[in-house]
């Protein structure tokens, strides 16, 4: 799991690593408890904001 194309290294878009890719995950579904998972991998405490555009 990474962020990409913030602003600061803290920030941005959401990818996974899946079968030797990097690929943007889908925003359907996408809950603020989901940020707080994402978050926890990357060795955050939680998630301050989303946007699921």
């Amino acid at each position: 799991v990474r962020l990409v194309d913030g602003v600061t290294f803290h920030e941005g878009r959401v990818e996974i690593y899946y079968n030797h890719r990097w690929g943007t995950i889908c925003n359907i579904g996408w809950t603020q408890t989901s940020a707080d998972v994402v978050c926890a991998q990357l060795g955050y405490i939680k998630a301050n904001w989303t946007d699921t555009r």
